[in-house]
């Protein structure tokens, strides 16, 4: 009996010694955890995976680095990118809404760290009478003694220098920038708060945050982009927060988010457009693209547009394809806009939708003969609106949203 447990003792021995050699990783539930910050290690790394909800996985081939907790691109470092101001906190917080820094690009403002093995946490700055939510608890201000600054206030005017007032609050505020966070519109400076979940965009937000509309790219500040949605909204976002790929345009791609510019169509990536203007030599077109996705109007060479009929031109709706711009309304083709100066003098801007073959009905803006109709006039920006007006969300339905002066 003795001989026979020292023969299973060497026995078990050797198969625990060889089993890193013996079994593939992959097939095996490997725990995990990452630590949240800006740039963390991911521990999945020596296997060859990464970290994705507490196991380690295969990673996934050309994948871009995402704000998400994730290493997604498979370097060894989680979220890498995403802190603009290199403070130590992500926009999203690596999925830690309590980690989420509120102003992305402010280094003196951000939320107290988590501790680690290694490292203390990082504390939160204080409030100082200064109208800025320092320590990111959406709350400006507070525990400071500001006596003797100006607070109150019930409007803009109320405020000195560059302050808002927020009215949320009632004080005055410094105005936050693109992608920054926020609970009420008056506190983004020249645009609204967009709220998470609500207009079905294209990009994931980790919580509400200051936006400002937009109907191309070039329409949104240095390090922005303009992302769409499935209602009809078009917003400014940081172009980390976006999730944009790398392919340039011309490359070969098979979704959105693999191209710099969000647009894949009939497997290449192509620049979105609201007139044909923004698309040089080429066609604004609502190309057919998926016949299971949403269509956008997007740039497309003219000799590989199917359609020879121009604006105002007879078509059937059961063939938009016989239109150069790839949309027959009402009987007739109709072109690409994003505000009415987009289009010819006798018509007008609206929204409306399209439906892919087999996939779901999608807003889009065109130009129709111009009415004595007194909707909302759509617009790309706020310069489209003239003084003291804004260029946001306009609800028409539970479903569809305008890009309108208000």
């Amino acid at each position: 009996m003795k001989w026979m447990r020292m023969f299973l003792m060497f026995a078990m021995f050797g198969i625990a010694s060889t089993c890193s050699v013996l079994v593939d990783p992959s097939v095996l539930s490997i725990k995990c955890e990452v630590t949240p910050g800006s740039a963390s290690e991911d521990p999945c790394l020596s296997a060859g995976m990464h970290c994705v909800a507490s196991e380690c996985r295969a990673c996934e081939d050309d994948s871009s680095e995402k704000c998400n907790g994730v290493d997604d691109d498979c370097d060894g470092f989680v979220d890498e990118g995403h802190d603009d101001d290199e403070d130590g906190f992500t926009w999203c917080g690596g999925g830690y809404p309590e980690l989420r820094d509120c102003a992305p690009d402010d280094v003196a403002i951000h939320p107290a760290g988590q501790a680690t093995p290694d490292h203390a946490p990082t504390p939160a700055p204080k409030d100082g009478c200064d109208g800025k939510d320092n320590d990111c608890d959406s709350k400006v201000d507070e525990g400071a003694d500001c006596s003797g600054s100006q607070r109150n206030c019930s409007g803009d005017g109320d405020c000195t220098g560059q302050l808002v007032c927020d009215m949320s609050t009632r004080i005055c505020i410094e105005p936050r920038t693109v992608g920054s966070g926020c609970t009420d519109d008056s506190q983004c400076a020249g645009g609204f708060c967009l709220k998470k979940g609500q207009y079905e965009l294209d990009v994931e937000l980790s919580g509400d945050r200051c936006a400002i509309a937009c109907c191309v790219d070039g329409d949104c500040g240095v390090g922005s982009v303009c992302v769409e949605g499935q209602t009809g909204v078009r917003v400014c976002l940081p172009g980390n927060i976006a999730a944009r790929g790398t392919r340039i345009l011309g490359a070969a791609c098979d979704s959105d988010g693999q191209c710099s510019s969000g647009s894949c169509v009939s497997g290449r990536c192509a620049q979105r457009c609201k007139s044909d203007g923004a698309c040089n030599d080429a066609i604004c077109s609502l190309s057919l693209g998926n016949l299971r996705e949403s269509r956008r109007w997007s740039c497309v060479d003219g000799d590989e547009v199917l359609g020879r009929e121009d604006a105002g031109g007879l078509c059937a709706a059961l063939d938009p394809t016989g239109c150069r711009s790839g949309l027959c309304a009402e009987g007739s083709c109709a072109n690409a806009c994003g505000r009415d100066t987009d289009c010819a003098a006798d018509s007008m801007c609206v929204l409306g939708t399209v439906r892919a073959l087999f996939g779901p009905t999608s807003p889009v803006s065109y130009c129709v003969p111009r009415s004595s109709s007194d909707g909302p006039r759509l617009c790309c920006t706020n310069n489209d609106c003239g003084s003291g007006k804004l260029c946001a969300p306009a609800s028409s339905d539970s479903r569809m949203w305008s890009m309108a002066c208000r």
